[in-house]
C-alpha cells in the first residue's frame, strides 16, 4: 500500500500505470449520498485505466460492478471485508486483469464525457421547453444567422444566451 497524498495530473497517470487496485471506498452516508454518486470520478478514471476497483457496497457502485463485472464492492468500514478483497484481487491477478479490462471497455462505451455531453443537451432542452410551456421563459433570438438568445426566465433576464438545442426541440 502507497499512500501517495497530493500530485499532479501526470503523476496521477503515473500512479495509475503502477497500481494495481483502485480504492474508491467512501461513506457516502456521511455526506448524504445513501445510493452513492456518480460524480466520483476517480472511479471512472480508475476504470478507464484499466484497474479493478475496490469500492463502497452502495446502490449505485454495486449496480456499475454487477453490471461491468469490473471490480468488488465492501462495506467501507468492514477492515476484514477489505482485506479480503484486497487479498483476492491479488491472488487473481487474471481475473482482477479481466476486471480492469471490463472497466475501461464500460468507461468507452458507456462512462464517458461524448455520452454525457448528449444527455445534458437533452436535460437542458426538455428544461427550456419547459419553461416555454409554463410561459414562464420569453426569448428573442439576437441574431438571425445564430444561435444566440436573449431570454427571461421566470422574470430574470439573460442577454446573449447561446441555445443548441437538439432533435425536435426548437425554440421560433
Amino acid at each position: 500500500v502507497v499512500w501517495s497524498g497530493a500530485f499532479t495530473k501526470t503523476e496521477l497517470e503515473e500512479l495509475y500505470r503502477n497500481a494495481t487496485i483502485s480504492n474508491v471506498l467512501r461513506d457516502f452516508n456521511a455526506i448524504g449520498l445513501p445510493n452513492g454518486s456518480y460524480g466520483i470520478l476517480k472511479m471512472f478514471e480508475s476504470m478507464e485505466a484499466g484497474l479493478p476497483i475496490l469500492c463502497s457496497d452502495v446502490k449505485i457502485n454495486r449496480e456499475i460492478i454487477q453490471q461491468y463485472g469490473c471490480g468488488i464492492c465492501v462495506d467501507p468500514y468492514n477492515v476484514k471485508a477489505i482485506g479480503q478483497a484486497i487479498r483476492y484481487l491479488c491472488t487473481h491477478r487474471e481475473e482482477a486483469y479481466n476486471m480492469g479490462q471490463h472497466g475501461r471497455k464500460a468507461v468507452k462505451e458507456r462512462f464517458n464525457w461524448e455520452r454525457e455531453y448528449v444527455t445534458y443537451k437533452e436535460v437542458f432542452a426538455d428544461v427550456i421547453i419547459f419553461f416555454v410551456q409554463t410561459n414562464d421563459i420569453n426569448v428573442k433570438q439576437s441574431n438571425i444567422n445564430s444561435q444566440v438568445y436573449d431570454c427571461t426566465i421566470m422574470g430574470q433576464r439573460y442577454e446573449d444566451l447561446e441555445i443548441n438545442l437538439i432533435g425536435e426541440h426548437q425554440i421560433n
